[in-house]
């Protein structure tokens, strides 16, 4: 049985996947090379989700933004922009990253929204075209059942719901070290 649960967010730039094998063996399957590269090794690319990691506001924009190793820089991604923002160079297409230093970035921060569904407890980490993807913070499988709570892993059950029936919809922001 679970004895904690650790709260959803990104993995640092440079955290590396390995495979341990009983015989001892290691292997690496994947490095995540940051917002904008992502998992190199992997099969494909997610764009970082809006509501889910730490963010920056910079130049008066509000983005998803990583802790550059070894620096005292944030990596800034800007994502689905048909053309790239000042100060951004093209990563993919539609992807855009830029690099600020700490001093020029106004606030490092996390956003942690949630709301009630149907009666249960949630996180929103994503919400577009009137449809919010939630992490149900419950744990009552029967209640899980009932919400069709899709098992994403082990423990760890997210839904799709119409925005228009979550309630109790509120927030906290939680301002991050610069270090």
């Amino acid at each position: 049985m679970p004895v904690w649960m650790l709260e959803r967010t990104r993995v640092p730039i440079g955290t590396e996947l390995r495979r341990l094998g009983a015989d001892g063996s290691d292997q690496l399957l994947a490095v995540f090379h940051g917002l904008a590269v992502g998992w190199r090794g992997a099969a494909g690319y997610f764009p970082p989700l809006h509501l889910v990691g730490p963010r920056a506001t910079w130049r008066g924009l509000d983005l998803p933004a990583a802790l550059v190793p070894g620096s005292s820089t944030l990596e800034l991604v800007s994502v689905g922009e048909a053309a790239p923002l000042p100060g951004f160079e093209p990563v993919r297409p539609q992807v855009w990253r830029a690099v600020a230093p700490l001093a020029d970035v106004d606030e490092v921060f996390e956003l942690v929204l949630a709301c009630r569904w149907h009666g249960a407890r949630a996180r929103i980490v994503l919400h577009s075209a009137g449809q919010a993807r939630l992490l149900l913070l419950e744990d009552d499988p029967g209640l899980i059942a009932a919400l069709a709570g899709e098992e994403v892993e082990p423990g760890v059950f997210e839904v799709t719901a119409p925005r228009a029936e979550l309630t109790d919809v509120g927030g906290t922001t939680q301002e991050l070290a610069r270090d």
